[in-house]
């Protein structure tokens, strides 16, 4: 089986950011916030397992996507800590909770509230990348914003997919 891509072929830039507690707080609510890398990692894989029997290709798509969330997190936990803050699991105001997460088993509810997270993912990385000070982290969330458009293309092709059918 070919192997699913979900992130865009273009290299992810280098961050340096320098000691910077406001970019930090920018950059925690996309790491562990509500909604957050966190929360389409734990969405993603749990919709790839109640899906997976009846449903193996669009499970394969939403492991794929989930991987790709997984190197947000880590490339977001690490400029956080650059910008001299630990990454915790958690938003500016309260720890990450999993009530965050869809747990919807139906596969056309999945893949409309997967998109417009990714929708809103989006707007959100675009935002932070024009209020962040570093032009380097900035060059970052612009990148990930662009996965994060592939994902909610990836997500309406399965969705026409799974309607017609």
């Amino acid at each position: 089986m070919e192997k699913l891509i979900a992130s865009i072929n273009a290299p992810y830039p280098l961050t340096a950011p320098k000691r910077d507690i406001r970019d930090a707080r920018l950059l925690q609510d996309l790491f562990g916030g509500r909604a957050s890398e966190t929360t389409a990692i734990m969405q993603y894989c749990f919709q790839s397992y109640v899906l997976r029997s009846a449903r193996p290709g669009l499970a394969d798509l939403l492991v794929a996507i989930a991987k790709v969330e997984m190197h947000h997190h880590e490339l977001l936990g690490e400029a956080i800590f650059g910008c001299g803050k630990p990454p915790l699991i958690a938003s500016n105001c309260c720890f990450w909770s999993a009530s965050a997460v869809d747990w919807s088993e139906d596969a056309v509810n999945v893949l409309e509230r997967d998109i417009a997270d990714e929708t809103r993912a989006v707007q959100a990385y675009e935002r932070a990348a024009k209020l962040v000070r570093s032009p380097s982290l900035s060059a970052l969330l612009v990148r990930i914003a662009e996965d994060e458009r592939l994902h909610v293309t990836l997500l309406t092709d399965a969705l026409k997919t799974v309607a017609a059918k």
